[in-house]
């Protein structure tokens, strides 16, 4: 009996693993241990259990790329999943392949994988079911083979359905770069690495020179104290490595094997020989051959004009040796100029487009060495009709040049231009998604600096572009080459050394292997294996393709050798007479009842063959007919034939299978080309940067070097600061002595002068020992300040001492972060600081606090004078920053009332924590006297508002905040960073409440009590309560959305940043260029929280240019905007386009549009078809990178019939419409069509869009 691994148990222990880890979210581990366990037991019988579960972990994978907008690598990890499930040749028959193919299908809006999903369903269909009775695995099969005869026929009717849509419309999958795979931003903390940018500007050009050499003996001896043994062995390998190859980079192999590789083509090779990365016939004379480059060059760079070909003709018959002379100095071009030209247009524009197909195809890579010989036969026959003999042709070398075909005449070049339009040029199979996501993926974790090293291998030589500036570039395309430098003092001494990158480098986390010492084989495993499945996919394709060209091939052998049959037939009827003879039919038909032709040619494929010739089928049929039913239709039909008509229909069949032959061989080129991309970039996967695990070594290594540097340089500082005040101290004594002396000379005055100079020394000492904050700053009481020697101080700020580090138990001093190990240096640092920089430290504290206070938000506008009104149309609401009505502050100064009359009247609101929230939320429908504080007498205030409000403008205003809150909690960058910022205390009570009531909503959400009944209401009336006495009721949702940015002012970062200028805040500045007077004034930057749009712009510009973008729509709108040239500051007067210019994009970006109150059904629709789930802000703004690109994530709208907002927010793939005061919702979509669809029906007009921005969202994933 076959031995099967479902026997083993520890195999089905990892097995359920696999299973586990899926279902807690660990793809990647499972990834790991499935892969081994189809490395081991991929050739058992029972395999497809583990092909099956991989395909899941693939799945599983792609929808987390899904959920993260990673499109391109979703893309990829489908491909992996097809990959799995074909490996298997039942599961390739099952409806699991089926679905696959169609999921593809659909996402690629590719016809091939649909076709290939309707192939793939009738093949299973047909397919009988495989006895596995005494299989252990029989059971699920027959559940799976049992499940796959239900969906198979909706599967193929959903593809057939789908192709038939994909034939009547031109469909153009774009999907976005993978902006959500760029390179995070530098992670470096400003105040603690700031004394050390200071401290590196300030040296001397040869020390930062001398800094870039690193020791190789010192950094081993940081190593062995920080990493220990296992850190050591790790460094010790890589230089090892580095020193025999070369170079930094090897390539690993990820699978069992582990292969390593020392060269991109070694590894090219081993993943072909031993991973099923190539396809090759069985012979050579099979493959499929690309011509040459010498006829890619005669193709483009030859004259295509038509030849006259009878003068030519008596030129090669009455001319032979000078036409072989003209050719024979044009060989290499490839074409004469010296051949007598026609002047026949219609010849000269096919020429031309044939010339345009045959450079596409030799672009594309897939012109086929059988093309061109097929092309040639039509010059050999032309040219045979006009007697000219092979031989001359080969003499002319007119066979050796595309451009002979110039000889030929229109029919035939007809025929050569309609074939050439057939063959396609592009393959939509997803490997553009593949390259993009893998280029993507490397691009982020590309290490661009290099690093080289001396001769003997002591000195590590660190990149001198370093030293530069930040516009330094660092290309990166070393492949990680080291140089060996023969003089390493003469390396550096041409370098410049400016700014602070050196610092700014060493900070920066995103080159540094958080995971080390992490095995090689785990790095990107999961997209290296889907690759790695795609291509072997590839691969089984390229099979299918050889094997369908040998069918077709055998069906042409079949043909010839019925013609073959009917030509033998005429040589032996040669003395019958006429009325006697048979006919073609009666031929085959006897001869095929005597016996089958004994030749090569399968009977299946002579039997289709001798059909379709006596049918007269004008394309090959490979339908394999029963036998007795098709000798039985050959009977009864063959009288009915004349021998003509066989002929011709062999001969129409042949040509048809010729030029099928040269089809298929244009697309096994086409599934190559595909094949080797797919393949160059799992190579390009397979490569590993062992500057990864060097820079893990040395930034700590330097950051502890320069830290060693300028403690030495404070310690000598402080020392002479102590000798200093010492020497002034004896100078003090030595003149009170004298001063005790009795005055020998009572004439001698002491000048105020000179009496000043002594009172400034007096008072400008004295802060330096009696400086202590009464209120901001308290620091303990410090004893006298002792100084120790330069050594002492150096070892004390030393991070790692080797000889300490021996004697410490536990872990090293020095941590494996990066960040800790800089906070840790730092920290050391202080301990050798004497008196003198502590109270530089604190006279810059209070400086720093004095400027806070000094401090105000930013709100510069330009004057009325230097801009001209562009619409009509003025925004009633406005998104500057502080550009609503009235804070409350202002209120409270312009009003006639004193300070605290509201206070005295209503009392205090008090806004309890979100606990007792949630504990009230419980009994607020039995008795809501129970609130804390005056919460009761304002929940009940409030209730009587809104039933009383004349108009309902409470029950509007409610809905508004209601909606409005909605929206800002379901933006997942608010909600991930919101509790990261810390209420600061405002001296206003109202404000004050809003704050607590904003921050008890917030906390509520991020625990997710809010989803406890009642929390959500509660807290709502409690913001309404706050809100109410600061806000008009007649303020609608942007209004709303505005002053509650203008609070979150108060919610600050640990660097002083406030949540709206983080998250919310955008800094524009407008710049003129003058067309008539060149003038370029130079206008502030302004701050504000978006785009105020009118509606009936957006709808007017759709309407006008159709086919439009809704962000080109925003900026067609915007053109109107126009500046003048200020004759003020003397300019010209003349009216110039603005350019808006932005440097950094916040994660939120918000449109508001503003609606009339007469929009009928129609025109709501248009307004809102015309908006846009995804959009790319750098066509709004410049400065930005291209595909800058935000994706709306909620929506507040306003329903006029029910006068009511509503928000619509994107959860889960799915647009829903959220219910009144509950944080539940109905679904209404999962695409915007649902959505416009909605608003039409209810006449809800969409009022704010919040976009998150692609970038952050991916970094949070």
């Amino acid at each position: 009996m076959e031995r099967t691994f479902l026997k083993d148990a520890k195999v089905i222990k990892l097995y359920e693993k696999v299973k586990s880890l899926r279902e807690n979210g660990d793809h990647s581990k499972a990834m790991e241990t499935i892969d081994e366990m189809v490395s081991v037991h991929g050739e058992d019988k029972n395999s497809w259990l583990l092909r099956i579960e991989q395909s899941g972990v693939f799945m599983d994978l792609a929808g987390e790329a899904r959920n993260a907008a990673a499109d391109n690598v979703e893309v990829l990890y489908m491909l992996g999943s097809l990959g799995c499930v074909t490996e298997d040749v039942r599961l390739s028959l099952s409806s699991l392949c089926a679905r696959l193919l169609l999921i593809l299908g659909k996402r690629l809006g590719s016809a091939l994988y649909l076709k290939e999903c309707v192939r793939s369903g009738k093949h299973g269909l047909s397919a009988a079911s495989v006895d596995v009775s005494s299989d252990p695995a029989a059971v699920r099969w027959l559940k799976v083979d049992a499940v796959d005869k239900k969906e198979f026929e909706p599967l193929i009717k959903e593809a057939e359905l789908l192709i038939d849509e994909l034939k009547t419309m031109d469909v153009e999958i774009e999907m976005p770069e993978e902006v959500c795979d760029a390179k995070k931003s530098t992670e470096l903390v400003e105040d603690r690495v700031s004394e050390l940018r200071s401290y590196w500007v300030g040296l001397d050009v040869k020390v930062k020179r001398d800094f870039l050499k690193v020791s190789i003996e010192k950094l081993t001896s940081f190593v062995r104290g920080v990493h220990k043994s296992k850190g050591l062995d790790v460094l010790k390998h890589v230089l090892d490595t580095a020193r025999g190859q070369k170079k930094w980079t090897v390539w690993v192999c990820r699978t069992k094997c582990d292969e390593v590789c020392f060269s991109a083509e070694q590894c090219r090779t081993h993943l072909e020989e031993k991973h099923a990365a190539d396809f090759k016939p069985s012979s050579e004379e099979d493959m499929v051959m690309r011509i040459g480059r010498n006829w890619v060059n005669k193709i483009r760079d030859g004259g295509w004009e038509p030849v006259d070909t009878v003068v030519a003709v008596e030129m090669i018959k009455t001319q032979l040796e000078d036409v072989k002379a003209f050719t024979t100095r044009s060989r290499k071009k490839g074409w004469s100029n010296q051949w007598p030209l026609a002047l026949d247009e219609e010849r000269s524009g096919l020429l031309k487009e044939i010339k345009l197909l045959l450079v596409s195809l030799c672009e594309h890579q897939i012109l086929s060495c059988s093309i061109r010989d097929w092309v040639m036969r039509f010059l050999v026959k032309h040219l045979g009709e006009h007697e000219v003999s092979e031989q001359s042709l080969k003499d002319c070398h007119l066979v050796e040049t595309p451009q002979s075909i110039c000889f030929l005449e229109r029919d035939e070049l007809k025929k050569i231009r309609g074939f050439l339009k057939k063959i396609k040029c592009e393959r939509l199979d997803g490997t553009d998604h593949v390259c993009r996501a893998v280029d993507s993926l490397l691009d982020r974790i590309r290490i661009k600096e290099n690093i080289d090293a001396d001769e003997q291998f002591s000195f590590l030589l660190l990149d001198k572009r370093l030293l530069k500036s930040n516009n330094a570039a660092f290309d990166g395309d070393d492949d990680g080459k080291i140089k060996l430098i023969k003089d390493p003092v003469s390396h550096y001494t041409k370098a410049q050394a400016q700014g602070d990158d050196m610092i700014s480098w060493l900070g920066d986390h995103s080159s540094v292997d958080k995971s080390f010492p992490k095995p090689i084989r785990e790095h990107n495993l999961g997209i290296w294996v889907a690759v790695l499945r795609a291509v072997q996919y590839t691969c089984r394709t390229l099979g299918t393709k050889y094997a369908k060209k040998k069918q077709v091939l055998d069906y042409e052998a079949a043909l010839t050798l019925v013609e073959n049959l009917c030509m033998l037939g005429d040589e032996r009827r040669g003395n019958v007479e006429d009325d006697q003879r048979s006919s073609y039919v009666s031929l085959l038909c006897d001869r095929f009842k005597e016996r089958v032709p004994e030749s090569s040619v399968p009977i299946n494929l002579f039997l289709c063959a001798v059909r379709d010739v006596l049918h007269g089928a004008l394309h090959p049929a490979f339908d394999i007919p029963d036998l007795e039913d098709c000798l039985n239709l050959i009977y009864r039909e063959r009288k009915n034939l004349g021998s003509y008509t066989v002929l011709r229909s062999i001969n129409v069949l042949k040509s048809a299978v010729t030029e099928k032959v040269l089809l298929i061989d244009a697309k096994i080129l086409l599934i190559d080309n595909s094949r080797i991309r797919l393949l160059n970039n799992l190579t390009k996967l397979s490569a590993f940067d062992n500057r990864s695990y060097m820079l893990h070594f040395l930034k700590p290594f330097l950051l502890n070097e320069i830290v060693i540097m300028k403690s030495k340089v404070k310690s000598d500082a402080a020392e002479a600061d102590l000798l200093l005040k010492e020497g002034k101290n004896s100078l003090k004594e030595e003149k009170k002595s004298q001063a005790k002396k009795p005055e020998k000379d009572k004439s001698i005055k002491i000048t105020s002068t000179s009496m000043a100079s002594v009172v400034d020394k007096t008072v400008e000492h004295e802060p330096s020992v009696k400086l202590e904050p009464e209120e901001d700053v308290k620091e303990p009481e410090r004893g006298r300040l002792e100084t120790s020697s330069n050594t002492d101080i150096q070892v004390e700020a030393t991070t790692v001492d080797r000889d300490d580090m021996q004697n410490k138990p536990g872990e090293a001093t020095v941590p494996t972060n990066l960040e800790s190990a800089l906070d840790m240096t730092l920290k050391n640092e202080s301990k050798s600081k004497s008196d003198a920089a502590e109270t530089d430290l604190l006279l810059k504290g209070d400086k720093k606090s004095q400027a806070k206070k000094k401090k105000k938000p930013k709100n510069t506008k330009k004057t009325s004078t230097s801009m001209a009104s562009p619409v009509e149309h003025k925004p009633s609401v406005s998104l500057e920053t502080g550009g609503t009505s009235q804070s409350p502050k202002t209120m409270e100064e312009d009003s006639m009332e004193p300070k605290d009359t509201l206070g005295s009247e209503k009392g205090p609101l008090k806004i309890p924590s979100t606990k007792d929230i949630q504990e009230e939320a419980t009994k607020v429908n039995y008795d809501t006297q129970n609130m804390p504080g005056g919460a009761a007498t304002r929940y009940n205030s409030v209730s009587g508002n809104l039933e009383s409000a004349p108009g309902g403008a409470a029950a509007r205003y409610n809905s508004a905040l209601d909606m409005t809150l909605k929206a800002l909690v379901n933006i997942k960058v608010l909600k991930e960073n919101v509790l990261k910022y810390k209420k600061q205390p405002v001296d206003d009570n109202l404000e004050e409440q809003v704050l607590c009531a904003l921050q008890s909503l917030f906390s509520a959400v991020v625990s997710e009590e809010i989803k406890t009944k009642g929390v959500y209401s509660l807290i709502l009336r409690y913001l309404h309560v706050s809100l109410e006495e600061v806000n008009s009721m007649s303020c609608g949702a942007a209004e709303l959305l505005v002053a509650i940015l203008e609070f979150w002012h108060c919610w600050e970062n640990s660097e002083r940043e406030s949540l709206t200028n983080c998250l919310f805040t955008l800094e524009v500045n407008e710049r003129m260029s003058c067309r008539k007077c060149r003038k370029m004034p130079n206008y502030p930057e302004e701050s504000s929280y978006g785009i105020v749009t009118a509606a009936d712009s957006v709808r007017n510009v759709k309407c006008a240019f159709g086919d439009i973008k809704f962000v080109d729509i925003l900026k067609v709108t915007r053109m109107n905007y126009k500046m003048l040239c200020d004759t003020k500051t003397g300019g010209c007067g003349t009216t110039n386009f603005v350019h808006h210019v932005i440097s950094r994009c916040p994660p939120i970006f918000t449109i508001v549009l503003e609606w009339e109150k007469s929009e009928t059904e129609k025109e709501i629709s248009e307004t809102t078809e015309a908006l846009e789930w995804e959009i790319d802000i750098s066509r709004l703004y410049e400065g930005l990178q291209p595909n800058t690109n935000y994706r709306l994530v909620s929506m507040v709208g306003y329903g006029e019939e029910d006068e009511e907002h509503i928000c619509m927010a994107y959860e889960k793939n799915q647009w829903v419409n959220l219910r009144r005061e509950s944080v539940a919702g109905e679904v209404v979509g999962s695409n915007w069509k649902n959505v416009v669809r909605f608003c039409g029906e209810r006449k809800v007009r969409p009022v704010i869009l919040l976009y998150e921005s692609c970038q952050i969202s991916m970094m949070m994933a």
